[in-house]
């Protein structure tokens, strides 16, 4: 089985699309997705996963939740409070 290859895109204000990576392993995506969100950009900003495998695109959404829990796992290993 061919591995993907991981991208993240990121959608400023829901509008202007910036293509991320190609990135290693998913976690290395996940820490971009943080990275954007802890940068004080806007919370309308799209964060999208999009894995390649042979050519052939998959994309899906990083849920309000699912990154809201990287992110705190994030503030919290980090020592952000």
């Amino acid at each position: 089985m061919e591995t993907p290859t991981y991208y993240l895109a990121h959608i400023e204000g829901d509008v202007d699309p910036i293509l991320h990576g190609p990135f290693e392993t998913k976690d290395a995506r996940n820490e971009k997705a943080v990275e954007i969100r802890l940068s004080g950009g806007d919370l309308l900003d799209g964060l999208f996963k999009l894995d390649i495998t042979g050519g052939k695109p998959e994309m899906n959404a990083y849920t309000g939740g699912e990154i809201d829990k990287l992110v705190e796992g994030a503030v919290l290993s980090r020592g952000y409070f």
